[in-house]
């Protein structure tokens, strides 16, 4: 990475948070919209099993974030702007 553009984005705290998208349980085409594998709801107008829960890719919960691996790598340089436990 550019030595100018690391230092920018470290002089204004750049940080990359605990989006759906960067989640394992987070399931997405190219579509900002997916499904989490891990939150499951039952819809009131069909019947049968649960369904996985409708999510964005750059929304978040407070409970169940789980880094994925491939995700993770896909930032490549970037990643060191994961914010700190993730």
């Amino acid at each position: 990475m550019d030595e100018n553009k690391l230092k920018v984005l470290k002089d204004i705290n750049y940080k990359i948070g605990p989006v759906c998208g960067l989640c394992k349980h987070g399931e997405f085409t190219a579509d900002m919209w997916g499904t989490c594998a891990e939150h499951k709801y039952s819809h009131l107008k069909h019947t049968g099993e649960k369904r996985d829960l409708s999510i964005h890719r750059y929304g978040h919960c407070k409970n169940g974030f789980r880094l994925g691996s491939t995700r993770a790598d896909s930032l490549q340089k970037f990643r060191e702007f994961l914010e700190t436990g993730l």
